[in-house]
């Protein structure tokens, strides 16, 4: 009883603020979830890395010693983890995509709202209307860099994983055609560096976008 209490004391406070105030609510409510999806993403990501790198130098002291039973084994598990990281790669670039829209309809709303405090007569309103504009224009181009960057490293993966696929086996490969081998693989894990990378950017850029949004609704609830 008591929480339902605390709910509708809270869904009243809410309906209460002004219909900016509101959306920036909402917003903040929208990047603690990403952060909160990025820091579990980074943590297993990490952890992923540091498995698929220990594979690697199995691999590589395997080839050196020219077992090529036990190398062929390892080789299939690196494969299986390419394709597991390439579905992730998918299901963050659809993240990223989603970010974008979302970001595009936060300045859609701004514009709105810069519209209506010019008819209203509210300069000082516009004015920082003005300035969360051009802060959601920087998030908004944010957004498609890294829509854009985590595009480009999906591409690349799917593309080397049918390279080191076009090889059914290591055994009667020549030198050169196993070290061609390794160094994809290893491309593969630089890229998965750089994922880990874009992971830990992007939880940063998210924290920055609630401290404005904060911010705004401090702004909205003045006004």
């Amino acid at each position: 009883m008591k929480r339902l209490a605390l709910f509708i004391l809270a869904a009243f406070m809410f309906a209460q603020l002004p219909l900016s105030a509101q959306r920036n609510v909402a917003e903040r409510a929208t990047d603690k979830k990403q952060i909160h999806q990025g820091e579990k993403n980074k943590d297993r990501d990490k952890a992923e890395l540091n498995e698929f790198n220990a594979k690697i130098a199995k691999l590589e002291s395997a080839v050196k010693t020219a077992s090529f039973v036990p190398a062929q084994k390892i080789r299939k598990s690196l494969i299986i983890d390419m394709e597991r990281e390439i579905a992730q790669a998918e299901a963050k670039t659809g993240q990223a995509r989603n970010e974008v829209n979302q970001s595009r309809n936060e300045v859609r709303h701004e514009k709105n709202e810069i519209r209506r405090d010019v008819r209203a007569g509210r300069p000082g309103r516009a004015v920082r209307d003005v300035r969360d504009k051009r802060d959601d224009q920087r998030d908004l181009a944010d957004d498609k860099k890294d829509f854009s960057d985590a595009a480009s490293r999906l591409m690349r993966q799917k593309a080397i994983l049918k390279q080191v696929r076009s090889r059914p086996a290591l055994d009667g490969l020549t030198k050169a055609e196993v070290s061609e081998q390794m160094s994809l693989i290893k491309d593969f894990r630089n890229i998965m560096v750089e994922d880990l990378r874009a992971t830990k950017r992007e939880i940063i850029e998210d924290k920055g976008e609630i401290r404005e949004d904060r911010r705004e609704t401090r702004d909205d609830r003045r006004r």
